[in-house]
Order: C-alpha cells, then structure tokens, then sequence
C-alpha cells in the first residue's frame, strides 16, 4: 500500500514572496523542490511537518546549522533547536558515521541527491535503522543555498529483509545439501543396481552349463534307453527337457537384459530400413509366408546404439507375430513419423491386444500376460526394450485394446543418414 503525501512548507521570505517546501511521499521515496509564490500564507514548519510520518530536517548551508522537526526531539529526546553536525552525529551509531559523512560530502560537492541508511539512537538506547534522503534548494544563480530532508523509520523492513535473507539463505543451504544427498544416494543406487545386474549376470550364466548337462542326460535317456523306458517315464523325461529348455530361454533373456543395461553405447544415426532387413534375416518366422508384414516407407533415421536398437526392434517384432490367435495370419505393419527433433517408430498387430488395465504393467520385468495362444512369453521381453530405448534417451509405449492388436512405439531422437 503506498501513502501520498503532499504538503507546502514555508522555508523563507524573498523579495517577491515566500519561499515554499513542496515535498511528496511515495512509497518509499521522498521528493521536494522549492516554489516562489506572492500571494501564499506562511505555514509553520512544525504544524505541517507532524504529518509527515519521518523527522523533517532542513540545513541551512551558510549558518552550517539543521533545523530539525519535533519528532526529532520526541524520538532522540534531545531538544529541536538548530543543531550542529556532531549534536546530530552522536545519535547515529558509530559504524554508520564514517558512511554517513562520507555520502554527505558527496552530496555537498555534486549537488546531487542525499541518501543513506543509517541506524538512530531512540531516547531509551535503543538504535532502529531509518532511510535519510535530502534534496538540496536551489536559490538565485542556481545557488544552493540549503538541504531539504527526511528521515523515515524502516526498521521493520529491514528485520523482514534480515529474516528473508536468512529464510533464503537457509534454504539454499537446505537445497545444497539435499542435492549432495540425492547425489550421494543416487551414486550408491547405481552401484548397487550395476552390482546386482552383474551378479545376475554371472548367476545366469553359471546356471546353463548345469542346465544343458541336465537337458542332454533326460534326452539321452529317452533316446538310447527308448525300449526300456516305460511309457510314464518318457512323459516325465520330456517334461524335464521341456522345463530345462524353458528355464534356458529364460535365463538367456536375463543375460541379454544385463547386457543391454550394462554394454557401453555408441550412438550414431541408424538406417531403420536397414536394420528392419537385418532383423527379418535373423528371425525367419517374422517372414512369408509365416507372417504378413510390410513396411511403410520411407523409415526416417533415428540416433541409437545399433546393439540397442536391433534387441529393442526384434522383441517387438517377435511378439507381434507370437501372440496372435491361432486362427488368425499375422499380420504387422512399421512406419515412422516425424515429431520436430524426435521420430516415432510404430509397429502395429493384429494380435489378441492388451486390456487396458494391463498397459501399465507390461514393462516390468517378469510380468506375463495370458493370450488366447497360451504363449505366455517370458516376461522379459518388454522389459529389455524398455531399458534399451531409456539408455537411447528415448520413450516407448503402447496403444492397444483387447482383442483388436496393439501398437507399439518408440520414440528417438531425429538422425540424418545419407
């Protein structure tokens, strides 16, 4: 809220007049010049001053002499008669004389405005901050001949701007150390997770090797012994295999999921046509007469670690063709679109789809869905695109409803490929 002050002050008498004070109050901010009129009535200088909320002062340059309003003497108990430099100076606190003083000289030798902040000895002892401003009065050949001032208490502004300078001080420290602290957490978090990865990898790999000896005993057995082995004991051997080759893809996909987490990147901008024949020639069953699939062109060029992107495309591609109903040809389609800096890579089924309260959870490790194929997939699939494209910098995602297929897409940044 801002208070408006404007008074006129008789300050002398000239040939042609009186001499008048106009001074405003704005805010923060004192103004005063003076004004020559004939036909004025002289207004006391401390019946207009009391309304002024701050000590109205006026220094006379010639006697070297101020001529202080009474709430000078209400606030210092000293008395208002005109006062010399040090019966003003030994009511300022002793840091803020030397500055004081030295803005005052300024003043006197530039002409230029006065302004100070100080602190103001209280007739209890007490020292409260003000703002001093004074203005000088400009007489005959632009001499000038007095200063025209006030001094407003800001105490209370400046405890708020204490306290907020210590408030904000605080929380940049509390800032500073909540981001070494998330920076420390985070730092042991990755070790943690690179540990653990590392450690299901070497699990996982150790894991094969008993794994396979398993899988050709049971299978030697139902070879070699086949005319021994009852009927019942056949079913039991190919369960074995059965299970032995299931936990084999498994623990495969875990070690193509540390590897995709761990490998070292090299990002470059990829040909997607290119990569799209590489991965038909590594997975037969995604081409005819198996599968449908055509490709929209052209695929625009993404930035991608052709590792990355090669799992990231073949687990997409693989589960479009697998969770389809068995009655039903597989049909896929992949096209891309620009989107500014990014280019969206869709690949779209005719699958079984994915209920809609499932999409969110199709991501993470482990989970399986259940299609009218009975494939339940190993639950790692979707993850593994997931971690590679995030290692791109990139996002995936899914549009799908049950029973009407899926898309998926990745998005990456743009690439140029000649």
């Amino acid at each position: 809220m801002c208070l408006r002050l404007h008074i006129r002050v008789a300050i002398g008498k000239k040939r042609k007049g009186i001499t008048f004070l106009a001074a405003g109050w704005s805010g923060n901010t004192f103004r005063a010049q003076t004004i020559v009129t004939s036909n004025a009535t002289q207004t006391p200088l401390g019946t207009v001053a009391e309304a002024i909320p701050g000590i109205i002062w006026i220094f006379d340059l010639d006697r070297r002499r101020a001529s202080l309003s009474r709430l000078w003497s209400e606030y210092t108990g000293a008395d208002c008669q005109p006062a010399g430099a040090s019966d003003v100076l030994r009511f300022i606190h002793r840091d803020d004389i030397e500055p004081v003083k030295q803005g005052w000289e300024r003043a006197l030798e530039t002409g230029q405005v006065f302004e100070v902040e100080l602190r103001l000895r209280r007739r209890d002892g007490v020292y409260r901050w003000h703002r001093a401003r004074a203005v000088p009065d400009r007489g005959a050949e632009n001499r000038i001949a007095r200063w025209v001032g006030v001094c407003l208490d800001v105490e209370e502004q400046r405890q708020i701007q204490v306290a907020s300078a210590a408030t904000q001080a605080d929380l940049n420290r509390a800032k500073a150390e909540l981001e070494e602290t998330v920076a420390e957490r985070t730092s042991e978090l990755r070790e943690v997770v690179e540990q653990l990865e590392a450690f299901a990898y070497t699990i996982a790999h150790d894991m094969r090797a008993p794994l396979r000896v398993m899988h050709q005993y049971a299978e030697t057995v139902s070879r070699d012994f086949a005319s021994q082995v009852p009927e019942a004991a056949r079913v039991y051997l190919n369960k074995i295999m059965a299970a032995s080759e299931k936990l084999d893809s498994l623990i495969r996909e875990v070690l193509v999921y540390t590897r995709v987490s761990q490998g070292k990147l090299e990002m470059k901008p990829m040909n997607l046509e290119r990569l799209l024949s590489e991965v038909l020639i590594m997975h037969p069953q995604l081409n005819q007469p198996h599968v449908e699939l055509s490709a929209r062109l052209p695929l625009h060029a993404v930035v991608g670690d052709a590792t990355a992107l090669t799992q990231a495309f073949s687990n997409l591609l693989t589960n479009a063709v697998k969770f389809v109903p068995s009655d039903r040809k597989p049909k896929v389609s992949v096209w891309t679109e620009q989107m500014g800096g990014q280019v969206r890579i869709y690949i779209k089924d005719n699958g079984v789809g994915i209920p809609l309260s499932a999409q969110d959870r199709i991501f993470r490790i482990f989970e399986r869905l259940q299609p009218e194929s009975g494939d339940e997939g190993s639950g790692i699939g979707l993850t593994i695109v997931r971690r590679a494209v995030q290692r791109m910098g990139g996002t995936v995602g899914v549009d799908s409803a049950e029973g009407q297929g899926s898309t998926f897409w990745i998005e990456l940044a743009r690439g140029d490929v000649s």
